[in-house]
């Protein structure tokens, strides 16, 4: 099975989503979820609460779950008065029947052969937080680590970008330069 196939079928709907697991060692596994038949905004603990109990009423359903950071402050009550308000979004729960799930022995997915560079371009990047912002983030960071709310933090920023050209040989630099060891292709309609 083809990368370019795969990225295809994500682009299609939605909620569409690839987990890949570079094919390193062992048989690693990837999974292709199309066509969500479910979705659920999650504000708060009560969504998570209704994902939990229909997945317990159908336990043959298959989904994934998008997580901001910031919702495991919910989970300790302590930390709940630092959630930014009001409510906002903290992410999405997809569901998917058992067979729109393809599960896919990463060794037997194909990915693209050449360099990455002749075949995109990325221009326009702006960083998602300017010089206060981020600022800010770090003093309120400081203040998490001074009271004792937690000794280490990874802070990240979202980066925009405009990529002309090729996206599978982009996805498939990003996965090759990235230490994680996984890459997820999430389609979010504006985003992929």
């Amino acid at each position: 099975m083809k990368l370019r196939s795969l990225i295809n079928q994500v682009r299609g709907m939605r909620g569409n989503a690839l987990f890949l697991t570079p094919p390193l060692a062992g048989k690693p596994l990837s999974c292709l979820f199309t066509n969500s038949s479910f979705a659920v905004r999650v504000k708060g603990l009560k969504d998570i609460q209704k994902i939990s109990d229909r997945l317990s009423e159908t336990p043959q359903l298959a989904g994934y779950l998008t997580l901001d950071y910031e919702f495991g402050l919910l989970l300790e009550e302590r930390l709940e008065k630092r959630v930014a308000k009001p409510p906002k979004n903290f992410g999405w729960f997809y569901e998917f029947g058992e067979n729109d799930v393809l599960r896919i022995d990463s060794g037997e997915i194909q990915f693209p052969e050449g360099r990455g560079a002749d075949h995109y371009r990325i221009s326009k990047v702006e960083l998602g937080d300017d010089f206060n912002s981020f600022s800010e983030k770090i003093n309120r960071l400081k203040q998490f680590i001074g009271e004792g709310d937690t000794y280490q933090i990874n802070l990240t920023t979202e980066a925009n970008f405009v990529l002309q050209g090729d996206v599978v040989y982009f996805l498939r630099d990003l996965l090759i330069n990235q230490s994680a060891g996984y890459i997820a292709v999430i389609n979010q309609d504006d985003k992929l």
